[in-house]
Parts: structure tokens; C-alpha cells; sequence
């Protein structure tokens, strides 16, 4: 999320941003929130976990009743993807009726994978308390600011360095020249033209 600017937006906004939905693709993973407030990410992926999560939440029957009905085998990750709105559906009131720490407690006896939920924001304060090691403030070549992420690979303990952000269409020529095989009239034309910059 880094890369991808959120965290940056997080930092200059002060704000969450707009939820355009939690789903992991491709398989079954969603967050969902708790009585006291607090949300959980509960992803699904393998069938020992979508087992898990059925046993833990009591809803074997539920599933079971909904696989006949919909002619589905939510053994299959496809299917739980295709039918992820369904399944959060059903699993939405066990979360709701507990807390955190009860979610907490009962998820992890079970061997749910799940995570807690943090927006952006609460990550963005995290990273500023050093707490997020593998995260790095970045100068862009503007001069401005950006949260990025290092590797997650360490060496002897240790992040390497955030690689560096290049100046946006830096290498439209060499691109233009070498992947499209355009002379350097073409590509000036373009340029006049104003359709590279």
C-alpha cells in the first residue's frame, strides 16, 4: 500500500480514504467489525482455514445448507470468491456480537488467520512513531514527500534503502526509441505535438 501512494495520501490528507471494499481476490478474505468498534481482517485461503473459520464462527450447517442451495463447493477458493458477499453476510453477526478481544482470543484457538484492521491513518501514526521498520519516508524529485516501503528482505536484522522514484516520463525517449523503434524526428514531432511531455 505504500508503493501504491496510499499511505502518502493517509499522511497529507489526515484522513482515511474512500472504502471501495476490503475483499482479498480471488479467494475469501474480508474485514469485519467487532461490538467495541475495532475491525479484523479474516482471510481464508486454504481449506484447513475456510474449516477453521466455519468451526469458530458455527456456521458449518449455514454453509453446508447454502453449498446444495447454490450448487457450490466453497472448498474451492474460486467459489468463495464468488460468493464472498454471501459468506460475509453470514459470518457479519458473529463478529458484531463480540469484542475485540473475545474475537482475539477465539479466532487464535481455532487457527483463523486473521489480522486486526488499521486504516491507513493508524498506520501513517504507527510509521511516524517508528513502528513500521520496513517503511521509509521518501523526497520525490519534486521535492515532495512520500511514504514508501523498503524490501521486506533484511540483512544482518537491517531494511536496505526504499528504492528511488524516478522523475516521472524520464525515459519516454529511450522507451519511444527502443520499444517502438521511433527516430529521433518522431520523436521530436511527438514532442512538439505536445503528446509526450
Amino acid at each position: 500500500m505504500a508503493n501504491l501512494g496510499w499511505l502518502s495520501e493517509a499522511a497529507e490528507r489526515g484522513r482515511e480514504r474512500p472504502r471501495h471494499g476490503n475483499h482479498v481476490y480471488g479467494s475469501f478474505g474480508v474485514d469485519f467489525a467487532c461490538s467495541d468498534g475495532a475491525r479484523v481482517m479474516v482471510v481464508a485461503l486454504t481449506e484447513g482455514q475456510w474449516a477453521a473459520l466455519r468451526t469458530v464462527t458455527g456456521t458449518e450447517e449455514v454453509f453446508a445448507a447454502l453449498e446444495q442451495a447454490l450448487d457450490a463447493d466453497l472448498t474451492k477458493e474460486s467459489e468463495r470468491y464468488r460468493l464472498r458477499e454471501t459468506i460475509a453476510a453470514v459470518l457479519r453477526p458473529w463478529f458484531g456480537a463480540r469484542d475485540l478481544k473475545t474475537v482475539s482470543d477465539e479466532l487464535d484457538a481455532a487457527r483463523v488467520l486473521w489480522g486486526r484492521y488499521r486504516g491507513m491513518t493508524e498506520v501513517v501514526g504507527a510509521h511516524r512513531e517508528g513502528r513500521h521498520p520496513v517503511l521509509t519516508d521518501l523526497t520525490l524529485p519534486d521535492g515532495t514527500a512520500s511514504i514508501t516501503a523498503r524490501s521486506p528482505l533484511r540483512w544482518s536484522g537491517e531494511h536496505g534503502p526504499a528504492g528511488e522514484a524516478p522523475v516521472l516520463g524520464r525515459d519516454t525517449d529511450e522507451v519511444l526509441a527502443e520499444v517502438l523503434g521511433l527516430g529521433a524526428a518522431e520523436i521530436g514531432g511527438l514532442h512538439d505535438r505536445g503528446v509526450v511531455g
